[in-house]
């Protein structure tokens, strides 16, 4: 029977399935139609059922490694868990285990509908790309934003969250930055089988759904224990199962792995050795409750389970939850109190249990967890919904816009006023066009109480530069800003992020590759391109009609001018960064192309959505990154450094992409 569905699946594969989810961020319109979207990454499945299988996966994979065995050996092996019930060969199971980094369930059964193995396939690219993915180190900026001021993860309570109502995820993903799996929630919580499809569930039933981060929902992987308020054993028996369970949560891909913090060296030790030895990208979120009692704890026990939520270091996050007696104690604020002072250089969740520590759920800055009205019933004793608490913060808005001269074009009101509205912040982004940065600056535009922070355009970028308190690095290399944040006490900071928008798509693209890199145009957008470049390790080819500002780039960034692009250029150029105007419809002789196949190039303008370079970029069949990519990846940036939290990338890139004719 299933090889009967196999050869009809191989047939129809190519034009029955929905797979317009496999994609990397902004590649469904960004890129070359002729180049795959699929992840790239490669990999081999293993599993009683991997042979069987893998022809299905092959064409939307290509670098599934199908040898057996693969030689040479990829870095990410899959266990394809087809053990629904617990009835495969125990050995073989174990051996499946063993061998492998990773796991994925699928249900052989339903290969007769055609939305398992679209599912199959979204959760196998979302794990490549999971697995694919640096750890990042405990303290990072980028942990920061991911556990950023004003965001919220739902804890989901139901025995199996496919029986939830279908309306309920596009509420969730609305008003929530992760979900919560409660394992020791789950009927089947110790099955291995059930536990990896329902993080595959939860994924495929918010993909359609996600704005407020990018492509995936983040889960938080829980295993909460007796003691821990929660319902797993807490005998010994019990927390090693636990701790295998985590394990589990770590093969899945999870996002957040939340970490018991009081089980001791025998258990956690080993899970963080696990991780470690992995690289795993997934974040730790070191966690204590203390529940009951007859008297709240004082301050030395407090910072003590404080400091053992930092998992000796190895966490990403602390997470501290005391129990409540009087209302007096949360607003007192025991819990944030203590890990102020014993929490060093990673986030914190401090919280006060009971309808009593509600305040504290207000008071907590970051990565608050939340409950929902639809749910079935709350996690926790005190658990408030992300809009309820959002009322009670109460913010002030805040003053943001965009500093230039002639910028009624500029989309970059509609891209930050969509992202605020979208996390539930008051704030607002305007224009500031004035002719000079002096008109702006002796209009007291810096010294307005409710200003945060502008993006700077041209013709300000350097002009904008003496105004500041305190410079970034890349804006002393480049020698232009394009982002002001308003630090502590009123500090004036520039940044450049206009290098990272050009600096990100390059990297993916590239995919590792090196060689050369052919910065065109002589301005402070191909300085910005020339530091991007010389980020990633490539050698530097600068080109300009005016050779003396081409001169001028390699003096500062080092490299080669080259004075014609017909027979200067030679071989081993991966990318080319052209920030010339789009009036001057610059295109590269054919004998680029043809010397260095396989090119990367980037127009930085983002209208027309089709310049000639790219046109004959595509017909080259180069990769081709856009200026509109570049634009609110930059955008993305300035929004995290303004508000402390992961910003929502779909909203940036569906708002560039709205103000673009893309049918040009």
């Amino acid at each position: 029977m299933i090889e009967a569905l196999l050869i009809g699946f191989l047939l129809t594969a190519t034009t029955s399935f929905n797979l317009s989810h496999i994609h990397k961020p902004h590649r469904s319109i960004q890129s070359n139609p002729l180049h795959s979207n699929i992840n790239n990454t490669p990999f081999t499945l293993v599993g009683a059922d991997a042979p069987l299988l893998s022809p299905l996966l092959s064409p939307f994979f290509p670098n599934l490694i199908t040898s057996s065995p693969p030689s040479p050996p990829p870095s990410i092996t899959i266990y394809l868990n087809t053990n629904i019930h617990n009835t495969a060969n125990f050995h073989e199971h174990a051996h499946n285990i063993k061998i492998s980094s990773y796991e994925i369930a699928f249900d052989k059964s339903t290969l007769s509908d055609s939305r398992s193995l679209t599912d199959l396939t979204y959760n196998l690219d979302r794990l490549l790309t999971h697995a694919s993915s640096p750890p990042s180190p405990p303290g990072s900026p980028s942990t920061y934003n991911f556990f950023g001021i004003n965001t919220f993860f739902t804890s989901l309570t139901a025995p199996d969250v496919n029986q939830l109502e279908s309306s309920i995820w596009s509420k969730l993903c609305l008003s929530s930055d992760a979900m919560e799996l409660r394992v020791d929630l789950l009927s089947d919580c110790n099955n291995r089988w059930t536990v990896l499809h329902q993080m595959q569930s939860i994924r495929s039933l918010t993909k359609a759904h996600v704005v407020r981060g990018d492509l995936h929902m983040p889960i938080v992987f829980t295993v909460r224990s007796m003691g821990q308020a929660g319902k797993w054993p807490n005998d010994e028996a019990g927390i090693a199962a636990m701790y295998e369970m985590l394990e589990v949560g770590l093969r899945g891909g999870c996002e957040v792995l939340d970490v018991e913090a009081n089980w001791g060296e025998k258990f956690i030790g080993k899970l963080l050795n696990h991780h470690k030895n992995a690289k795993h990208a997934t974040l730790l979120l070191g966690s204590f409750h203390v529940v009951g009692g007859e008297a709240q704890i004082n301050t030395e026990e407090g910072e003590k389970y404080a400091r053992m939520c930092s998992l000796q270091g190895s966490a990403h996050c602390a997470k501290l939850v005391l129990s409540c007696f009087d209302e007096s104690e949360a607003e007192a604020g025991l819990a944030k109190a203590v890990c102020e002072t014993a929490v060093k250089n990673i986030p914190f969740c401090a919280l006060h249990l009971g309808d009593e520590g509600k305040s504290s759920r207000v008071g907590n800055d970051r990565f608050t967890p939340v409950s929902h009205p639809d749910l079935p019933f709350k996690a926790a004793p005190g658990q408030m919904s992300s809009h309820d608490i959002m009322l009670a913060r109460n913010l002030s808005p805040s003053r943001f816009g965009i500093l230039g001269h002639n910028i009624d074009y500029s989309v970059s009101p509609q891209m930050h006023n969509a992202a605020f509205q979208i996390c539930g912040l008051p704030h607002f982004f305007e224009r500031y066009d004035f002719e000079t940065v002096g008109e702006w600056v002796d209009g007291g535009g810096l010294k307005r109480n409710d200003f945060r922070g502008a993006s700077v355009t041209i013709p300000h970028k350097v002009d904008i530069i003496p105004h500041m308190n305190w410079l970034s690095e890349e804006v002393g290399e480049i020698g232009a800003m394009n982002t002001i944040v308003v630090g502590e006490g009123g500090k004036l900071m520039g940044y450049n992020t206009d290098w990272i928008g050009i600096f990100n798509p390059v990297k993916e693209r590239l995919g590792g590759r090196k060689g050369k890199a052919l910065v065109c145009g002589g301005g402070g957008t191909a300085r910005a391109a020339a530091y991007a470049a010389k980020q990633l390790g490539l050698e530097l080819l600068f080109w300009n009609r005016t050779e003396k500002k081409a001169r001028a780039l390699a003096d500062s960034f080092g490299g080669k001018v080259v004075s014609g692009l017909d027979a200067d250029v030679g071989q081993g150029v991966v990318v080319v960064l052209s920030t010339l105007p789009a009036a001057a419809e610059f295109t590269l002789p054919e004998k680029v192309f043809d010397e260095n196949p396989g090119l990367v190039v980037l127009d930085v303008n983002y209208k027309p959505y089709w310049t000639k370079l790219l046109r004959q970029a595509v017909a080259n069949e180069c990769e081709i990154i856009r200026g509109s990519e570049m634009l609110w990846g930059q955008g993305i940036e300035q929004y995290e450094l303004w508000t402390g939290r992961t910003a929502p990338r779909s909203v940036f890139r569906d708002t560039v992409l709205d103000n673009c004719d893309v049918g040009e």
